[in-house]
Parts: structure tokens; C-alpha cells; sequence
């Protein structure tokens, strides 16, 4: 999201929330990340402020998933991911945490939303994991700091050796398929 890649993202755990491979994409004939509710999950994530107009590009590229609102109480802060970032009083004086605080009205509460996927489905041979993909996912996740990667690795389901799957290691040039 170009439009957004400017603002600080804020790194937070989301109860109720199992992120995995699950997400089959025709497109690239591939597994993407998805999320799923389940009531015993929990998993890291990061915010980043959009405006209406934003979110509406948000809801366009999100094609086979579903918008939903997360109640700001299912929120955590996780200022242990935070890395090297040692001054943390930006983190604390995020809106998110200052909700609970003030009487705002509706309309300026804080808001968080997440796309759940329609259909999930596990990797197969003809949608595997791209290898291309994985390393996208934890540039991200180490642009916050490594803390938050090796959670985000650790919080996702289906690319841990026993769940993995398929894999298309589509970084090398030899495009071997692991199964």
C-alpha cells in the first residue's frame, strides 16, 4: 500500500485472531497469509492509520476477503516488539491506547479492522507457498524489529516443518517443489 508506506506501524497482539496459510490465490497460483477467527488465538500484528478514502482502496485490493472491525478490549500493546526503538512514548501515546481515556465521540473513536479470507484452503502443489512471498512478509516484520518477526513466525500456522505443506522456492532458479 504505497500510500501508506510512509506512516509508523504500531505492533500489536490481536486476541481471537489465528493467522495462517490458508489463503489460495488464482491470480498468482499461490497460498497467501490469511487470518481466521478462533476464540483461543492470539497473534501479532501491526496498525497503520488510513483515512475512508484509503480504506476503500484497502476493501477493492482485498478481493476474496472480508472486512471486520476488532474491538479495540481483543487490542494488546506489545512494546516488547519494538526492537532497538528504545524511546517507546510515541507507542504509548498512539490513539489506539488513548481511546479508553477520553469521551470521544463515535465517529472519532479509534477503529481497527482486519480482512478475513473467504474459503480457507491449505497449500496444495498447485498453490504452494512462494518462497518470494515468505521473504515480502518478514521484510515487513523486520522493519519493526527482529522481535516482531520471530513472533510473527512463531504466531502463524502452516509453515512450521510439520504443518508446511508445499513450498515453491520460486527465489531459485532450480523451482523446486517441496512436499
Amino acid at each position: 500500500a504505497p500510500t501508506v508506506a510512509d506512516r509508523i506501524a504500531v505492533p500489536v497482539s490481536i486476541q481471537g485472531v489465528e493467522r495462517t496459510w490458508t489463503k489460495k490465490s488464482l491470480l498468482s497460483r499461490t497460498t497467501s497469509m490469511g487470518v481466521q477467527f478462533r476464540d483461543d488465538a492470539k497473534c501479532v500484528g501491526v496498525l497503520i492509520p488510513v483515512d475512508q478514502e484509503e480504506l476503500q482502496s484497502f476493501d477493492e485490493r482485498e478481493v476474496g476477503y472480508d472486512r471486520y472491525e476488532i474491538p479495540l478490549q481483543n487490542v494488546e500493546p506489545v512494546p516488547h516488539l519494538l526492537g532497538d526503538k528504545k524511546n517507546a512514548d510515541w507507542y504509548y501515546n498512539h490513539t489506539l491506547w488513548q481511546a479508553g481515556n477520553d469521551s470521544k465521540s463515535e465517529q472519532a473513536r479509534p477503529r481497527v479492522w482486519i480482512y478475513v479470507q473467504h474459503d480457507p484452503v491449505p497449500p496444495s502443489p498447485q498453490y504452494p507457498i512462494a518462497q518470494s512471498y515468505v521473504d515480502i512478509m518478514l521484510r515487513g516484520c523486520l522493519s519493526i524489529s527482529e522481535e516482531f518477526a520471530q513472533e510473527f513466525i512463531e504466531t502463524t500456522k502452516g509453515w512450521h516443518p510439520a504443518e508446511l505443506g508445499h513450498y515453491n522456492d520460486d527465489d531459485n532458479d532450480d523451482d523446486n517443489d517441496i512436499t
